[in-house]
């Protein structure tokens, strides 16, 4: 039976017309482009680099937390990436964004609820504000459909994508001078 086994794997190695020399040689040049591409992910960040994007980080989950509304120092932080964070295209902008608007959210709700549950204080969501809580998902979900149906007309352009969140920055700004 073990015989016949090793009779069968050196037919199938004889018959794939792959020898050994092509398989080591391939491995060698996937190696060699994964390094290359290694060395490119890991440039090593600066202390400015660490610096202001935990800055911004901390901003918004400050900003957050204080009023609920994270979203100006990550539009501040993406309009003036830190090297050598570089976006080389919009769906990544797009996609990092939305992972840090998810982390930052889903550790808002974690900590109101652990405050509420374990510290016996008022709620941070009541029944009465579901109409509200409703609207806002659904006009929410309205807002991303736009979005996207935008997002794919701009066909990469990064430098409209900077200016729809400087015009964003502007009406915060704009709008908490006139409150």
């Amino acid at each position: 039976n073990a015989g016949e086994q090793e009779a069968q794997h050196v037919d199938l190695k004889e018959n794939s017309g792959i020898n050994e020399s092509d398989k080591l040689e391939s491995q060698q040049h996937l190696g060699d482009s994964t390094s290359e591409q290694e060395k490119e992910i890991t440039e090593s960040y600066t202390f400015f680099t660490i610096f202001w994007t935990l800055l911004a980080g901390f901003s918004s989950g400050y900003l957050g937390g204080l009023c609920g509304i994270r979203g100006p120092p990550l539009i501040i932080y993406f309009l003036h990436l830190p090297h050598p964070i570089v976006f080389k295209t919009k769906q990544e902008q797009r996609a990092t964004g939305a992972s840090i608007t998810l982390a930052n959210v889903v550790m808002r709700v974690i900590y109101y609820m652990i405050d509420t549950l374990a510290f016996d204080k008022h709620s941070y969501f009541t029944g009465e504000d579901w109409g509200l809580y409703l609207s806002i998902a659904i006009f929410s979900l309205l807002g991303v459909i736009v979005g996207a149906k935008i997002f794919d007309l701009l066909s990469d352009k990064k430098d409209a994508v900077k200016g729809i969140l400087t015009i964003f920055l502007l009406l915060c700004g704009v709008s908490l001078l006139i409150s």
